[in-house]
Protein backbone atom coordinates (compact mmCIF):
# COMPACT_ATOMS: atom_id res chain seq x y z
CA UNK A 1 0.00 0.00 0.00
CA UNK A 2 1.33 3.72 -0.65
CA UNK A 3 0.94 5.53 2.32
CA UNK A 4 -0.54 9.21 1.03
CA UNK A 5 -0.91 12.63 2.83
CA UNK A 6 -3.49 15.19 1.54
CA UNK A 7 -3.05 18.74 2.21
CA UNK A 8 -5.20 21.19 0.52
CA UNK A 9 -6.90 24.21 2.60
CA UNK A 10 -10.42 23.48 1.48
CA UNK A 11 -12.32 21.03 3.14
CA UNK A 12 -14.60 19.32 0.15
CA UNK A 13 -11.02 19.14 -1.60
CA UNK A 14 -9.34 16.78 0.90
CA UNK A 15 -12.95 14.96 1.28
CA UNK A 16 -12.62 14.67 -2.55
CA UNK A 17 -9.62 13.44 -3.06
CA UNK A 18 -9.90 11.09 0.48
CA UNK A 19 -12.66 9.36 -1.55
CA UNK A 20 -11.09 9.18 -4.77
CA UNK A 21 -8.05 7.20 -3.61
CA UNK A 22 -10.07 5.12 -0.89
CA UNK A 23 -11.49 3.56 -3.91
CA UNK A 24 -7.86 2.46 -4.88
CA UNK A 25 -6.35 -0.91 -3.43
CA UNK A 26 -3.10 0.07 -3.33
CA UNK A 27 -3.02 3.66 -1.41
CA UNK A 28 -4.08 4.29 1.76
CA UNK A 29 -4.35 7.56 2.70
CA UNK A 30 -2.74 8.63 6.41
CA UNK A 31 -3.70 12.02 7.17
CA UNK A 32 -5.10 15.54 6.03
CA UNK A 33 -4.05 18.95 6.60
CA UNK A 34 -5.45 22.23 5.94
CA UNK A 35 -2.17 24.21 6.24
CA UNK A 36 1.51 23.50 6.13
CA UNK A 37 1.75 23.74 10.37
CA UNK A 38 -1.05 21.63 10.55
CA UNK A 39 0.92 19.27 7.95
CA UNK A 40 4.19 19.15 9.89
CA UNK A 41 2.58 18.44 13.03
CA UNK A 42 0.54 15.22 11.28
CA UNK A 43 4.01 14.26 9.65
CA UNK A 44 5.46 14.14 12.91
CA UNK A 45 3.11 11.55 13.70
CA UNK A 46 2.36 9.58 10.52
CA UNK A 47 5.19 8.85 7.77
CA UNK A 48 3.93 9.26 4.49
CA UNK A 49 5.69 7.78 0.89
CA UNK A 50 3.63 10.46 -1.06
CA UNK A 51 1.81 13.96 0.15
CA UNK A 52 0.01 15.49 -2.31
CA UNK A 53 -0.26 19.22 -1.58
CA UNK A 54 -3.14 21.31 -3.44
CA UNK A 55 -1.09 24.66 -4.77
CA UNK A 56 -3.54 27.08 -3.61
CA UNK A 57 -2.59 25.96 -0.20
CA UNK A 58 1.40 27.10 -1.38
CA UNK A 59 1.20 29.56 -3.78
CA UNK A 60 4.54 30.66 -3.53
CA UNK A 61 6.25 27.11 -3.08
CA UNK A 62 8.10 28.14 -0.24
CA UNK A 63 6.17 25.97 1.88
CA UNK A 64 6.43 22.85 -0.40
CA UNK A 65 10.51 23.43 0.05
CA UNK A 66 10.15 23.46 3.41
CA UNK A 67 7.95 20.48 3.38
CA UNK A 68 10.56 18.52 1.07
CA UNK A 69 13.93 19.33 2.95
CA UNK A 70 12.38 18.27 6.61
CA UNK A 71 10.84 15.09 5.03
CA UNK A 72 13.11 14.24 2.31
CA UNK A 73 11.65 10.41 2.53
CA UNK A 74 8.20 11.95 0.94
CA UNK A 75 7.30 11.98 -1.87
CA UNK A 76 5.92 15.27 -2.52
CA UNK A 77 2.97 16.18 -5.48
CA UNK A 78 1.51 19.25 -6.00
CA UNK A 79 -1.58 19.39 -7.88
CA UNK A 80 -3.21 22.33 -9.89
CA UNK A 81 -0.28 23.59 -11.63
CA UNK A 82 -0.73 25.69 -14.42
CA UNK A 83 0.08 23.92 -17.58
CA UNK A 84 3.62 26.52 -18.75
CA UNK A 85 7.15 25.82 -19.18
CA UNK A 86 7.82 28.27 -16.20
CA UNK A 87 5.47 26.63 -13.56
CA UNK A 88 6.92 23.26 -14.12
CA UNK A 89 10.53 24.35 -13.90
CA UNK A 90 10.10 26.09 -10.78
CA UNK A 91 7.81 23.02 -9.22
CA UNK A 92 11.09 20.70 -10.13
CA UNK A 93 13.47 23.06 -8.48
CA UNK A 94 11.12 23.12 -5.47
CA UNK A 95 11.72 19.13 -4.80
CA UNK A 96 8.56 18.18 -6.10
CA UNK A 97 8.62 14.99 -6.95
CA UNK A 98 5.63 14.98 -9.50
CA UNK A 99 2.44 17.38 -10.51
CA UNK A 100 -0.73 16.95 -11.68
CA UNK A 101 -1.66 20.03 -13.85
CA UNK A 102 -5.23 21.61 -13.72
CA UNK A 103 -6.39 19.75 -16.79
CA UNK A 104 -5.60 16.39 -15.13
CA UNK A 105 -8.15 13.44 -14.39
CA UNK A 106 -8.22 11.11 -11.63
CA UNK A 107 -6.16 8.37 -13.80
CA UNK A 108 -3.15 11.02 -14.52
CA UNK A 109 -3.35 11.64 -10.32
CA UNK A 110 -3.48 7.71 -9.58
CA UNK A 111 -0.83 7.27 -12.01
CA UNK A 112 1.26 10.01 -10.90
CA UNK A 113 0.95 8.91 -6.96
CA UNK A 114 2.69 5.45 -8.16
CA UNK A 115 5.35 6.69 -10.07
CA UNK A 116 6.33 9.17 -7.39
CA UNK A 117 6.04 5.83 -5.11
CA UNK A 118 8.58 4.08 -7.29
CA UNK A 119 10.91 7.15 -7.33
CA UNK A 120 9.93 7.49 -11.31
CA UNK A 121 8.48 10.60 -12.37
CA UNK A 122 5.77 10.96 -14.98
CA UNK A 123 5.14 13.78 -17.36
CA UNK A 124 4.38 13.92 -21.13
CA UNK A 125 7.72 14.68 -23.50
CA UNK A 126 7.02 18.28 -23.69
CA UNK A 127 7.73 18.60 -19.98
CA UNK A 128 10.51 16.51 -20.43
CA UNK A 129 11.99 18.80 -23.20
CA UNK A 130 11.17 21.94 -20.61
CA UNK A 131 13.14 20.58 -17.57
CA UNK A 132 16.09 19.64 -20.26
CA UNK A 133 16.14 22.89 -21.05
CA UNK A 134 16.68 24.40 -17.81
CA UNK A 135 18.62 21.64 -16.58
CA UNK A 136 21.23 22.98 -19.86
CA UNK A 137 20.28 26.86 -18.70
CA UNK A 138 22.27 25.78 -15.16
CA UNK A 139 25.04 24.36 -16.73
CA UNK A 140 25.47 27.25 -18.63
CA UNK A 141 25.40 29.45 -16.32
CA UNK A 142 27.97 27.68 -14.04
CA UNK A 143 30.17 27.57 -16.63
CA UNK A 144 29.99 30.98 -16.87
CA UNK A 145 31.02 31.74 -13.54
CA UNK A 146 33.42 29.17 -13.48
CA UNK A 147 35.26 30.89 -17.00
CA UNK A 148 34.60 34.59 -15.07
CA UNK A 149 32.05 35.70 -17.71
CA UNK A 150 28.77 35.49 -15.77
CA UNK A 151 27.58 38.05 -13.92
CA UNK A 152 27.86 36.73 -10.69
CA UNK A 153 30.24 38.23 -7.82
CA UNK A 154 31.94 36.31 -4.88
CA UNK A 155 29.07 35.99 -2.06
CA UNK A 156 29.21 37.49 0.94
CA UNK A 157 29.16 35.64 4.25
CA UNK A 158 26.03 36.77 5.47
CA UNK A 159 24.90 36.01 1.91
CA UNK A 160 26.65 32.16 2.12
CA UNK A 161 24.36 31.80 5.56
CA UNK A 162 21.49 32.81 3.65
CA UNK A 163 21.87 30.67 0.88
CA UNK A 164 22.38 27.80 2.81
CA UNK A 165 19.26 27.98 4.51
CA UNK A 166 17.81 28.97 1.02
CA UNK A 167 18.94 25.25 -0.03
CA UNK A 168 17.30 23.86 3.30
CA UNK A 169 13.81 24.87 1.76
CA UNK A 170 13.11 28.45 4.68
CA UNK A 171 10.93 30.99 3.55
CA UNK A 172 11.78 34.98 3.88
CA UNK A 173 10.36 34.77 7.24
CA UNK A 174 12.17 31.49 8.49
CA UNK A 175 15.83 33.30 7.74
CA UNK A 176 14.89 36.12 9.10
CA UNK A 177 14.22 34.26 12.25
CA UNK A 178 17.11 32.21 12.44
CA UNK A 179 19.63 34.66 12.12
CA UNK A 180 17.99 37.23 13.40
CA UNK A 181 17.90 40.14 11.12
CA UNK A 182 14.38 41.75 9.33
CA UNK A 183 12.11 39.96 7.13
CA UNK A 184 12.91 42.82 4.76
CA UNK A 185 16.81 42.32 4.69
CA UNK A 186 16.37 38.68 4.28
CA UNK A 187 14.41 39.43 1.33
CA UNK A 188 17.03 41.88 0.32
CA UNK A 189 19.91 39.07 0.91
CA UNK A 190 18.07 36.84 -1.15
CA UNK A 191 17.52 38.80 -4.14
CA UNK A 192 21.28 39.65 -4.37
CA UNK A 193 22.03 35.93 -4.13
CA UNK A 194 20.07 35.61 -7.40
CA UNK A 195 21.59 38.36 -9.27
CA UNK A 196 25.32 36.95 -8.37
CA UNK A 197 24.48 33.70 -8.78
CA UNK A 198 22.23 34.77 -12.31
CA UNK A 199 19.51 32.36 -11.31
CA UNK A 200 15.81 33.09 -11.92
CA UNK A 201 14.13 31.30 -9.03
CA UNK A 202 14.67 30.56 -5.19
CA UNK A 203 15.25 26.69 -6.60
CA UNK A 204 17.83 27.59 -9.36
CA UNK A 205 20.05 29.62 -6.79
CA UNK A 206 19.81 26.66 -4.26
CA UNK A 207 20.19 24.04 -7.32
CA UNK A 208 23.63 26.59 -8.07
CA UNK A 209 24.94 26.76 -4.47
CA UNK A 210 24.56 23.24 -3.60
CA UNK A 211 26.25 22.30 -6.30
CA UNK A 212 29.58 24.43 -5.71
CA UNK A 213 31.87 23.86 -2.64
CA UNK A 214 32.37 27.35 -1.80
CA UNK A 215 28.81 27.91 -0.65
CA UNK A 216 28.06 24.50 1.26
Amino acid sequence: MIRVAIISHVSLYREGLLRILSQSQDVFVVGQARSLDDALAMLDEVSAEVVLVDLASAPDLDEVRTLSAKYPRSRVLVLGVENNATAIADCAEAGIAGFVDRDGSVEDLLATIRCAAAGELRCSRRVAAVLMQRVAALASHERERDNGHGQGHSLTRREVEVVQLVQQGLTNKEIASRLQISTATARNHVHNILEKLGAHTRGEAAAIARRSPRYN
